[in-house]
């Protein structure tokens, strides 16, 4: 994975280092000097970054949030070819409204599904009108970029049952389980 960590509100560049096994060092190389075609997996997970943007205070809105995309490897490669995303009807020689249209579509999904699982709210402040504003389970998402599927091949050990039931039903655990560890998929 490559993309532009640092302070955007100093640095205006970043670097890649690339460390790899000898025997990969060939396959980089075809990558760096563009004979291999790469292609963005943003819209993989988009609605997990939006919300990491919203965490860290980047995106602030729905228009931020489209601008935000349109700065994106996602935005120009998927205008490039389509098809590797598996779009029907937006061909390389669509017009930017259709793009962007298209896009704005995905980004306003996104927050939909943010809102009605509670990631996120929209609060209305009075200099700047409604603000997108991460929920405490926003933040939590937000700061970690969890999917469950890290977790799939996750067992528990033997002993630890007992224990992880004690723990769900302790008082001060913020965000209650229902049901046992043993029945968590």
């Amino acid at each position: 994975m490559m993309g532009r960590a640092g302070r955007p509100q100093y640095d205006t560049s970043g670097v890649v280092v690339v460390m790899c096994e000898k025997s990969k060092v060939k396959k980089y190389q075809k990558m760096l000097y563009s004979q291999t075609v790469l292609e963005s997996c943003l819209h993989e997970s988009l609605t997990e970054y939006i919300n990491s943007e919203i965490g860290l205070g980047t995106i602030k809105s729905l228009s931020g949030a489209q601008e935000w995309l349109r700065h994106t490897f996602f935005y120009i490669r998927i205008q490039q070819n389509p098809s590797a995303y598996a779009i029907e009807g937006l061909g390389v020689d669509a017009n930017i409204d259709a793009w962007e249209d298209f896009l704005d579509h995905h980004v306003e999904k996104s927050l939909a599904k943010l809102r009605r699982q509670e990631f996120i709210e929209e609060v209305d402040e009075l200099d700047s009108g409604m603000q997108l504003r991460p929920t405490n389970i926003g933040k939590i998402m937000s700061g970690c970029m969890i999917w469950a599927s890290e977790f799939r091949d996750l067992r528990i050990r033997r002993g630890e049952l007992a224990t992880l039931n004690k723990i769900k039903d302790h008082p001060e655990l913020r965000f209650p389980l229902t049901g046992t560890p043993k029945d968590y998929p």
